[in-house]
């Protein structure tokens, strides 16, 4: 006579299920996870690049005042309106440095 025990072999089946089901809700959280970090990762970069070309934008248009403000035009209308006069042959003065270092 055979002795068949259901509710042993059906427990381990049971076992088994739900062991599988877990590691695949594991997995599919994992996977949930992983997604939402790589996309939030690309929207970062792709805002900190538009903040780069924004910056590349404005420092190119404060090279473009700061040279039209040094330009050699508008440095001798400058020159003009503070009464400075242009010399051809300028006269330097000079210090010895025997008299600097004495006097120290």
């Amino acid at each position: 006579m055979t002795i068949i025990e259901p509710q042993k072999n059906k427990r381990r089946i049971n076992v088994f299920f739900m062991s599988s089901i877990s590691m695949s809700l594991g997995a599919v959280l994992v996977s949930v996870f992983t997604y939402n970090s790589t996309i939030n990762l690309a929207r970062s970069s792709h805002d900190a690049e538009l903040k780069h070309k924004s910056a590349l934008t404005a420092n190119a248009e404060l090279k473009n005042k700061l040279y039209s403000l040094l330009d050699a035009k508008n440095l001798r209308k400058l020159a003009e309106l503070e009464g400075l006069k242009r010399v051809s042959n300028p006269e330097y003065f000079e210090v010895k440095a025997g008299v600097v270092l004495a006097e120290r």
